[in-house]
């Protein structure tokens, strides 16, 4: 069981996070056709509208502050529950609702929950009419209250990952001095190097496992929930008569389909489906190929011997090094050529090995004045660490990089 005692909910939001709710605001409003779409974080005795939606009927923006004093979403949080309200003017208990004055009668929100189970916020859609469509599909918005409630797991759990970075990087510390006061002790340094190899290797299982985990659940609830949307929208366009029913239903359809195309490319970066569909030279290949023609870096990708039945943690961590390094290579480096070489070699005291070779044409850096994490050569360095690989990096200024793998595959 995961421990969220220690859970630090005034972090800043991973700015990919941020544009995905705000992307998702976007998509939800298009579909259920309302004018406004938020989700909201409490911060009590207040209520912030964290994203929502762009739009010219819209008169919020983000990071707006009210007051709880009896809007909406103060009942949703109350009451834990779905709120729907298809027109406050009607309903004596909503009719001096702050949020009347706008024009705002109708609205429906359900709750966000942090992992811990207190209270997020809420995500809502508004109007200024009765909306019967958004009411009618009021399981999309529940089924984007889950991806929001998933998003918060995932940044909870990589905030467990970077205090578990903060204490592998204090037992390197604490080995370092080990070995400088205890160097006889062969036994005492063994031990503390068999720790950090176990701790690095649960921090980068746990990574892996909770992007899969995250991928799989993103995949099954939200395609279909986006199958059944974009099956009633297509009956809807062949069974009615009105040319304006029809284009709205056409237009339903196309958004369902570019959500889950766009929520598929999403869950292909969080974990890779090609690795375990396609194996792990197909999955090298959906990486390099889109980089390229996206950074305009001329990118070779050579490959020899039988990649095709190697274990999943090797397949896995040979595919982030390579993402990684793309990464530095497009953020750091003014290259405009890469080279990536990967084959299967042998020695006859160690037998058969993976190699893997990333050479860049880029400004290069002196390394022995950059910190390994500067790069992110301290992760490629725990990921070859974990399966029993060792890695080298090689680079000067005007020179590009060299990274260099090798990986034993006997034991």
């Amino acid at each position: 069981m995961v421990d969220h005692s220690n859970f630090d909910k005034d972090f800043e939001m991973p700015i990919e996070i941020m544009e995905k709710w705000h992307r998702m605001v976007n998509i939800l409003s298009n579909l259920l056709r309302v004018p406004i779409g938020s989700i909201m974080k409490v911060n009590t005795p207040h209520i912030q509208i964290f994203t929502t939606n762009t739009a010219d009927t819209n008169p919020y923006h983000a990071g707006q502050n009210f007051r709880l004093d009896g809007l909406y979403c103060e009942e949703v949080m109350k009451s834990d529950n779905l709120l729907c309200i298809p027109d406050a003017l009607k309903d004596p208990e909503w009719a001096d609702n702050p949020q009347i004055p706008a024009g705002i009668i109708y609205y429906l929100g359900y709750p966000i929950h942090w992992p811990t189970g207190e209270m997020f916020g809420t995500i809502c859609i508004q109007d200024y009419e009765n909306n019967l469509h958004a009411t009618d599909n009021k399981s999309l918005l529940e089924e984007f209250r889950s991806v929001c409630e998933l998003d918060l797991l995932m940044v909870h759990r990589r905030s467990e990952r970077k205090k578990l970075m903060a204490k592998l990087e204090q037992e390197i510390v604490v080995r370092k001095e080990t070995e400088d006061e205890l160097k006889r002790s062969k036994e005492a340094a063994e031990v503390a190097s068999q720790a950090i190899r176990k701790l690095s290797g649960q921090l980068l299982q746990s990574q892996e496992d909770d992007r899969r985990y995250i991928a799989r659940e993103l995949h099954d609830e939200l395609g279909q929930t986006f199958t059944s949307i974009r099956t009633i929208a297509t009956l809807i366009s062949r069974q009615s008569e009105e040319k304006e029913t029809v284009r709205n239903a056409k237009e339903i359809s196309q958004s369902v389909e570019t959500a889950f195309e766009e929520i598929r490319n999403i869950l292909d970066k969080v974990s890779p489906h090609g690795i375990a569909i396609l194996g792990l030279l197909e999955a090298l290949k959906e990486l390099v190929e889109p980089w390229s023609n996206s950074t305009g870096v001329n990118c070779t990708f050579n490959h020899s011997g039988k990649l095709e039945n190697l274990p999943y943690l090797v397949n896995i961590s040979i595919y982030r090094v390579v993402q990684e390094c793309l990464t530095n290579v497009s953020r750091h480096t003014n290259a405009s050529q890469v080279e990536i070489n990967l084959l299967i070699a042998h020695k006859e005291e160690t037998g058969d090995y993976l190699q893997l070779d990333i050479h860049d044409d880029g400004q290069g850096t002196d390394l022995s004045r950059l910190p390994l994490k500067g790069l992110g050569l301290i992760g490629i360095q725990e990921r070859v660490n974990l399966v029993n690989g060792v890695c080298s990096f090689d680079s000067s200024p005007g020179k590009g990089m060299h990274v260099a793998i090798s990986i034993p595959l006997n034991d």
